[in-house]
């Protein structure tokens, strides 16, 4: 597991886009970490508005890679073997993710929610994140 300072100070690529540590949030007594990450959402557009995305894991499914100095997610918890830093998308084109989806050996769920908010969370743990309690300790509304 990774340390609260290596949280802070790393960058998460997923899903070909870098997300920064907001911070620890505990539900059901899982210590998940939150990350998050704003951008555009099409400059094309004549009034482009900000997308939030969060993105929710399981914070001892996290490790640093230190040869490449950034944050590597685990699945279950067990540290990857062989780190590529491959991973399913290359590069953030403003592509999002679907609805289902997986992403460095994990299967993941979106979530969307009011003011343009966009929820990445680990499949397994949707449940329990989206109860009433996980919504709370999130501070979000139901989902849309």
């Amino acid at each position: 597991m990774v340390d609260e300072e290596d949280l802070a100070s790393s960058v998460l690529n997923f899903y070909g886009a870098s997300f920064g540590y907001e911070r620890t949030v505990p539900i059901a007594g899982v210590p998940f970490a939150l990350f998050t990450r704003r951008e555009t959402e099409s400059e094309a557009k004549f009034r482009p508005k900000v997308v939030r995305r969060w993105l929710l894991v399981p914070q001892d499914w996290i490790f640093f890679d230190r040869n490449q100095e950034v944050l590597i997610l685990g699945r279950d918890g067990k540290r990857p073997a062989r780190v590529s830093g491959l991973l399913s998308v290359q590069s953030s084109d403003g592509t999002r993710p679907p609805a289902e989806f997986e992403e460095q050996g994990i299967e993941f769920l979106t979530r969307k929610f009011p003011s343009d908010l966009e929820l990445y969370l680990v499949r397994n743990y949707a449940d329990r994140v989206l109860s009433e309690e996980g919504r709370g300790a999130l501070g979000l509304p139901p989902p849309l």
